[in-house]
């Protein structure tokens, strides 16, 4: 079969590289005379794959016109080759078949549209193109979105643990150093109060250029949200040189910036931690970040090293070091408290750092034992109704250990929690490394009572991932609620979240929620409940008591 052109109107004139892909020498003749008049497209025409694997290997083409039916291709196998060859450019499929699941099955390949040789006529065959290359423009730019920040062009949260575990990989191949910094500008709500959005969107414009003049062109600088931000050095010969980078930035951002008609000054703290072989990433931006609290603490516009390690850490396992403090959750729909969330907390170490050093020196099952007990006991304690659960982490050291539903239903029924009331939380990061593990291990602990909660949940994996696991809560991490009311990327990767979990049975948290305009937004979009300091930061068991009672009997 041939292909039918038949002349119409010219239409937009197309211009740029078209690969044409065709064996059979009259339907090749017939596009080429079409392009060639009513376009600006030069075409390259080829006859086998082979020729078109290397044509797209030394140049780059606007768009590929692919017939499916060459000598040496494998039928739709062939749009595969092809997509692998050259992901960035647009195909369109030439078929002689009008079966349309193949046209389904190669749009499924990779092609951007799919064409009957005998249904279609010159003006659409241009139009065709034309949509193919609109429509890879459009994938390329939400593959960008899906790992840049829209207002900056840096790396976002979700890329940014793919580059420090590259990062990770590469100093330990080449015997070097790497290190992180974490920044948070200071005062900068400040700047959003008196001078409005618009200008604290353009001060964070500035502020990434700044940064990225700071440091190599191979080192990454990330944007997680608000006004905090990452950047990944690497090749370091010894650890002053990741200071000497943080001395330029501080000193680089005491220049003023010009907002409007008027200069503002804006500082920044930052804290450093540099990698070790053992480091998980997790670890080493919580370092991080812990470091740059620090400095906050104590003056803000400097920066500091992350914390060494205590040598006596297994301290924490004697009576009375280890702290638990509990922050509540409420229900949006209710308006009442449904639960509370056990936080370990221990004076020698922030918060930030001390899972990842339990973690370090296996401390953490021993330690992870004694919260799940003491934070089941203070629920016994409550006596409160069964929508009320105690929330527990189970770090990925207790996950992986062998008897843990076993173990967890002997304290259950030792501290006499009803199972129903408990809350056993979980990160994407461990039950994505072993799935199958995971799913058995998950559907154990769900056997006993316990109801599973999925924690810090920030859209890094497939939202179809969340199908594979028996979930009945999940908790959607800061970074997807920071700024939410002005980003509309984010509402929509929310509304996608909350949408997919209705339809799955499974409750939505919002996590870290600090103002009225993020819970109302959290609202709107459909989330079930939500956490944070606006309602209440962590606290300990007795001041929890007293502010439980005070809020029922406010209720009357």
């Amino acid at each position: 079969m041939t292909v039918e052109i038949s002349a119409g109107a010219p239409g937009e004139q197309e211009r740029g590289d078209l690969l044409l892909v065709e064996d059979n020498p009259g339907d090749a003749r017939l596009v080429t005379r079409y392009l060639t008049r009513r376009s600006d497209f030069q075409v390259h025409h080829v006859r086998r794959l082979a020729e078109a694997k290397s044509a797209l290997s030394s140049r780059e083409f606007s768009v590929v016109l692919l017939d499916l039916s060459l000598p040496d291709g494998f039928g739709l196998e062939t749009v595969k080759e092809v997509s692998g060859a050259a992901p960035l450019a647009p195909i369109v499929v030439l078929s002689g078949a009008e079966d349309p699941a193949v046209a389904v099955e190669a749009l499924q390949a990779g092609a951007q549209d799919f064409l009957t040789k005998g249904g279609i006529d010159g003006e659409g065959l241009l139009r065709s193109l034309r949509f193919a290359i609109e429509r890879k423009r459009s994938e390329g730019r939400i593959a960008w979105l899906a790992h840049h920040d829209p207002l900056t062009g840096l790396v976002n949260r979700a890329c940014l643990k793919d580059r420090v575990a590259l990062a990770q990989a590469r100093a330990a191949r080449g015997g070097r150093r790497m290190g992180v910094l974490f920044l948070d500008l200071d005062r900068f709500k400040q700047i959003n109060d008196t001078l409005g959005h618009e200008m604290g969107d353009r001060l964070l414009v500035e502020v990434a250029e700044r940064l990225r003049s700071c440091v190599r062109n191979f080192e990454t600088v990330a944007r997680l949200g608000g006004d905090e931000f990452v950047v990944v050095l690497e090749d370091l010969a010894h650890p002053s040189e990741a200071e000497g980078v943080a001395a330029r930035i501080v000193n680089t951002m005491k220049r003023p910036f010009l907002l409007g008609d008027q200069e503002q000054q804006v500082s920044t703290s930052i804290g450093i931690a540099l990698g070790e072989f053992d480091d998980t990433v997790e670890a080493l931006l919580d370092r991080a970040d812990a470091a740059m609290y620090r400095v906050k603490r104590g003056g803000r516009a400097a920066y500091t090293l992350g914390a060494h390690l205590p040598v006596d850490l297994e301290r924490i396992l004697v009576p009375g070091e280890m702290e638990l403090m509990f922050q509540p959750k409420l229900d949006l729909d209710l308006g009442r408290v449904t639960g509370a969330e056990a936080l370990l907390r221990w004076r020698e170490l922030p918060p930030a750092e001390l899972v990842p050093a339990l973690e370090a020196r296996g401390l953490m099952s021993a330690v992870g034992e004694r919260v799940l007990r003491a934070a089941l006991l203070e629920g016994h304690r409550w006596g409160r109704s069964s929508e009320f659960r105690i929330a527990v982490n189970l770090s990925s050291e207790q996950f992986d250990r062998e008897g843990l539903p076993e173990e967890i239903e002997a304290i259950v029924a030792e501290t006499g929690l009803p199972p129903d009331h408990l809350e056993l939380e979980v990160t994407e990061d461990v039950i994505l490394r072993d799935v199958n593990r995971s799913q058995g291990v998950l559907d154990r602990l769900r056997g006993i009572g316990a109801r599973i909660s999925l924690d810090d949940f920030s859209a890094r994996s497939s939202l179809t991932d969340l199908a594979r696991f028996p979930l009945d809560i999940i908790k959607l991490d800061r970074s997807l609620i920071s700024g939410l009311a002005e980003a509309p990327a984010q509402r929509a990767i929310v509304a996608a979240v909350v949408n997919l979990a209705r339809n799955l049975g499974i409750e939505t948290v919002g996590e870290g929620v600090e103002t009225f305009e993020e819970q109302a937004s959290l609202r709107r979009l459909g989330v079930d409940a939500v956490q944070g300091f606006l309602l209440l930061g962590p606290m300990d068991p007795k001041g929890l008591t007293v502010w439980l009672a005070d809020r029922d009997a406010a209720k009357g």
